[in-house]
């Protein structure tokens, strides 16, 4: 039997997916979430709630080696709690694409471009000096 190789990849949060850190299958790829936050829940209009600002993600992963095409652009819908101090970055095969980005309290989407296609785990990952909620409600790789 062939495994088949997907060579785009989009997921839209409309549920809670992750109740803690681990991994879990987002479409057809599984992805790991990994921090130090202590809160989990969904908002229809941010998507995947991560973090509090009682039990926030001061840093957080997510992570995945499933995608085994090249990476030409991800495209992240993401956001934060109101006067979020946080910015993602994005990794392939453990070479950043595109700038990091400061996010905001609004839903926007960013893309992150590379110069080269690329292979390799593709890991997002955000930081904070706030203690904010972080959302994710959609991810899209090209």
């Amino acid at each position: 039997m062939v495994e088949e190789v997907v060579t785009s990849y989009s997921y839209t949060f409309t549920e809670k997916q992750f109740s803690a850190n681990g991994t879990k299958a987002l479409g057809v790829l599984e992805w790991t979430l990994a921090g130090d936050g202590g809160y989990w829940s969904y908002e229809a209009t941010k998507g995947q709630h991560l973090g509090s600002g009682s039990k926030p993600y001061k840093y957080l992963t997510l992570s995945t080696s499933d995608f085994k095409s090249e990476v030409n652009k991800i495209v992240l819908e993401t956001s934060g709690g109101s006067s979020v101090n946080a910015t993602c970055t994005i990794t392939v095969g453990g070479i950043q694409i595109g700038d990091a980005i400061k996010i905001t309290s609004t839903s926007t989407v960013y893309p992150f471009e590379a110069t080269t296609a690329l292979k390799g785990d593709i890991v997002i990952s955000y930081s904070q000096t706030s203690s904010k909620a972080i959302y994710i409600k959609k991810i899209e790789i090209n």
